[in-house]
């Protein structure tokens, strides 16, 4: 009885901890998009906007508080935080443009769709084991997604072939593949730790554990790799190789890993650069914003201009960033 006691007065004080921050994250974007009234004389879409991200993120709150007693209140609110500014940002960096209507209302609509998602999971999902039965469908269904790029329904943005336009919407499958995969290596690991500890043979000094199991990590890893090469984005391929290989020495806890690992992403860089030309672009660049890197060098006028401190907001120039949405 003192234990439980003990528990529910433990959990209380982590709510009440977080309401307060809560509450910050909340005020802080409302005095933004008070800001953005004022400075820009308008009031309907602000207003609309910051209404609805403030609404769904309070009942987010409350789901915590009632159903998930156990959970880390503090990620919701950074989240909460980081949402917030984003959503604001957006509208303020394209306001006065068409397009600032359109980017403001997907993010409110996605903003929405991910909170019943979380919702969703939350009530019937709340035993994540449970997805460990199902790892190879989702291994499957991250490739599947990856995948989706090279059917009729994908194209290609600023070099890169990572989009897919179902209906009236254009979505990323690589965001969702990578939550997918991130599972399977989690639930594959968990279960296999043991065996891919023990070592049956070595690679340029490296301990390798038996193929039997080693190799469906290697195969998937090389798949989703394989898929994002094609889609010509080095950045996402990075992304999706650094993960795995951190949880692969999280589980084994060996350091070879990781610098091999290092060595294979540094072949595949020089290679995906000798291949594709949108890559050569973006790297001469990076080594020389004043030749091709007017998006660079338009950022960095705007640092300049606003100093340490900045200049407030909406009092910059940054619509002359190209893409500055993005």
């Amino acid at each position: 009885m003192i234990s439980k006691t003990r528990s529910r007065h433990g959990d209380q004080t982590v709510i009440q901890r977080a309401t307060v921050p809560m509450t910050i994250a909340l005020l802080v974007t409302t005095l933004g998009f008070a800001i953005l009234i004022s400075v820009q004389e308008v009031k309907s879409p602000p207003l609309i906007y910051g209404g609805l991200y403030a609404g769904v993120m309070v009942a987010l709150y409350f789901v915590v508080r009632i159903w998930l007693l156990h959970s880390d209140a503090i990620l919701l609110l950074i989240v909460t935080l980081l949402t917030g500014v984003g959503l604001l940002m957006i509208y303020r960096l394209t306001y006065g443009a068409y397009v600032a209507e359109i980017l403001a209302i997907a993010q409110a609509t996605w903003i929405l769709i991910g909170s019943s998602v979380f919702v969703f999971v939350a009530l019937f999902f709340r035993n994540y084991q449970k997805l460990f039965t199902y790892k190879y469908l989702l291994a499957l269904g991250a490739l599947a997604l990856i995948g989706a790029t090279f059917t009729p329904l994908g194209y290609e943005v600023n070099g890169a072939r990572l989009w897919v336009q179902t209906g009236p919407a254009s979505v990323q499958p690589s965001e969702f593949a990578r939550i997918l995969l991130i599972v399977f290596f989690a639930s594959y690991l968990a279960e296999k730790r043991d065996l891919l500890t023990a070592t049956s043979r070595s690679f340029v000094g490296v301990q390798l554990p038996a193929l039997k199991y080693f190799g469906l990590v290697a195969l998937v890893l090389a798949f989703s790799l394989g898929f994002l090469i094609f889609e010509k984005d080095l950045g996402i391929s990075l992304l999706f190789f650094t993960a795995p290989l951190l949880m692969l020495y999280v589980a084994i806890g060996r350091m070879a890993y990781i610098i091999l690992g290092a060595l294979l992403f540094v072949v595949g860089a020089l290679a995906t650069y000798q291949l594709f030309s949108h890559v050569q672009v973006r790297v001469a660049s990076w080594f020389d914003p004043y030749g091709e890197g007017f998006q660079i060098i338009q950022s960095i006028f705007n640092i300049a201009d606003g100093a340490l401190t900045g200049t407030g907001l909406d009092r910059g120039f940054s619509q002359s960033i190209t893409n500055v949405q993005t």
